[in-house]
């Protein structure tokens, strides 16, 4: 099972997608989506046990991860950027209806694609995040006081970014990963480094991510507001399946209660949805499509037959 890579131009440079399936031949079509920092190579572990001869899944370089092109110098990174790279590549791939699957931030932005084109969307599958009103994501802090902090600390960074990236050996590489997610095990580690490192001729090794990116302008003002519960029942005909880990809110030391906060929010949203979502909570670490893929992949499996019981799916 081999994928293919493909390169949709935009006006700032590229975004790489890796293919897994035949686009022309495939009834059930998916976009995935990575997490922060991420990119197209986490969905790696779960294609043996998700792809099939129905299927094709566009796996997406988000804008300065992977193999796509980074921003120009000055132009943070937002949701907004995001989502308008997914719909450059589903505008290339001329795509009518289609799936959305996203882990972590990427699920995010997959909710906020499928509230901007909802008639094109046949099911959401998110891994491990919900895009959640401010007072709950964030209680003690002022939406609108985020967005500045936010915004301050990226012209920080723009002012004094040398636009050198730090060279590191392997094992350096590996170390400073793993100590910010050490869930994530070495093996899939490896996986993605595959399109999110180089590897110079000295020997040693870049990331390939664009250092802007821990200075994302996060907040979309709109869309952090209380309002954010009601915009989203209006995807009430979109079949949504929601699988929650144990380990997101160890990733916010500031939030370590977060993934419960999660699970709870969802179950409430679920109310408002009869029949079209479901809420998992799987357990396991924030990375559980590349840990756990077969079990990740059988609980989606199961859920796009309930909505689709007539399909090959």
């Amino acid at each position: 099972m081999m994928a293919k890579e493909l390169m949709v131009r935009v006006g700032y440079g590229h975004i790489a997608c890796k293919i897994w399936g035949d686009s022309t031949k495939a009834t059930h079509k998916f976009i995935a989506v990575h997490g922060w920092l991420d990119n197209a190579g986490s969905f790696d572990p779960l294609m043996p046990y998700f792809l099939n001869k129905e299927r094709c899944v566009v796996c997406i370089d988000l804008p300065g991860h992977g193999l796509s092109s980074h921003l120009p110098s000055g132009i943070p990174y937002s949701k907004a950027i995001d989502v308008q790279a997914m719909r450059s590549v589903i505008r290339h791939l001329d795509w009518q209806q289609y799936h959305l699957l996203g882990h972590s931030m990427g699920a995010v932005k997959s909710q906020i694609y499928a509230l901007s084109w909802p008639r094109e969307i046949i099911s959401v599958l998110n891994l491990d995040a919900v895009m959640m009103p401010h007072e709950h994501a964030a209680p003690r802090q002022n939406a609108f006081e985020a967005f500045g902090s936010q915004l301050d600390r990226f012209l920080k960074f723009r002012d004094n970014y040398s636009g050198t990236e730090r060279e590191h050996t392997w094992e350096e590489l590996a170390s400073r990963w793993l100590n910010a997610v050490p869930d994530l095990g070495l093996d899939n580690f490896t996986i993605l480094m595959e399109r999110g490192s180089t590897k110079l001729g000295n020997g040693k090794y870049i990331f390939n991510r664009d250092a802007a990116l821990h200075n994302v302008i996060g907040s979309l003002l709109t869309s952090r507001t209380r309002e954010i519960f009601k915009d989203i029942q209006t995807l009430s005909h979109v079949p949504q399946l929601h699988i929650v880990s144990s380990n997101f809110g160890s990733l916010k030391k500031d939030q370590p209660k977060l993934e419960e906060t999660m699970f709870l929010f969802l179950k409430e949203l679920a109310k408002h949805y009869p029949n079209k979502m479901e809420v998992v909570k799987y357990g396991g670490p924030h990375h559980l499509h590349m840990s756990f893929p077969r079990d990740i992949a059988n609980i989606v499996n199961r859920f796009l037959l309930h909505v689709a019981p007539n399909s090959s799916l």
